[in-house]
């Protein structure tokens, strides 16, 4: 009886993929897999990891409820992004477009303008549609003729208040 407790008290605290120990792991190294794995490698790594760290399992319970949700927050989020459900391996990323809202014609537009800009030597961050998110802050003009005080914004709406009156009082 002693020694099966022992056995059993052992394979409990054996976890056969331990979450990564780093801060911020890859989709690959919380799966323990290779760059190039295949859909049902990822798939089959998925189940097992559900099985190992779900909140609810006998491996998590040393590190606390928060800790254990995070974490599988994070498997899932991860399984969307290596399954390509998601653009993000983060959680709560935004859905990969599906086929029936892919516009190939506005895909390649996308490409184009990110092939062109990187070209120009003008890197920007782009979403995943091709559109800019700002501005560099190389590609703003060097003197645009903008003055912090407004003066000449002051003088053209002085000019426009003048011309209107005159305009409504002849």
């Amino acid at each position: 009886m002693e020694k099966e407790h022992h056995h059993h008290h052992r394979t409990r605290s054996k976890n056969p993929f331990p979450y990564p120990k780093h801060p911020n792991p890859t989709p690959y190294q919380i799966f323990h897999l290779p760059v190039g794995a295949s859909q049902a490698q990822i798939k089959a790594r998925y189940y097992e990891l559900v099985r190992a760290h779900h909140p609810d399992s006998h491996h998590t319970a040393g590190i606390g409820a928060d800790v254990a949700h995070a974490r599988f927050r994070t498997i899932k989020a991860s399984y969307d992004f290596l399954s390509g459900k998601t653009l993000s391996p983060h959680p709560n990323a935004r859905p990969t477009p599906s086929p029936q809202n892919f516009d190939p014609y506005m895909h390649e537009l996308a490409r184009r303008r990110r092939a062109y800009y990187a070209s120009q030597g003008r890197y920007q961050n782009f979403d995943e549609n091709g559109e800019s998110t700002g501005y560099t802050q190389a590609q703003r003009p060097v003197d645009d003729g903008y003055d912090e005080s407004g003066k000449k914004e002051r003088i053209i709406l002085a000019l426009g208040v003048i011309v209107g009156v005159l305009c409504l009082f002849p």
